[in-house]
């Protein structure tokens, strides 16, 4: 068999539709409206996962509204995030890879209050 050329483990399914993180982020960096970015799925009733863009914004003009609009042409609809999180930083481990845990705790905290 041939080996896979990258990881499906952050995979997850929106509304039937499969949405792969990194495809969604590098549309987000390629705005140049951020300096960092991570897209994950959070549980919903009805889409099973809603995608979730935390992300680090270049300046405080930047807003989701403005991201959202710059997405429209690069992103099928469902692959566009429903929840857009701003924060200073992202969660990282000592390798420099982002937290997920910790960044689960971020979101829980930014959608509960």
């Amino acid at each position: 068999p041939r080996p896979v050329p990258f990881t499906y483990s952050r995979l997850f399914c929106t509304g039937g539709e499969n949405v792969f993180p990194p495809e969604v982020e590098a549309a987000i960096k390629a705005t140049e409206l951020v300096s960092d970015v991570c897209v994950i799925g959070i549980p919903d009733a009805d889409w099973g996962q809603r995608v979730t863009a935390i992300y680090v914004p270049n300046s405080q003009a930047v807003s989701h509204q403005l991201l959202a609009t710059a997405l429209e042409e690069q992103l099928s609809s469902y692959k566009r995030p429903k929840h857009w999180i701003p924060v200073a930083k992202l969660p990282r481990n000592a390798q420099g890879k982002v937290n997920y845990e910790q960044l689960q705790a971020m979101v829980n905290g930014c959608l509960t209050t």
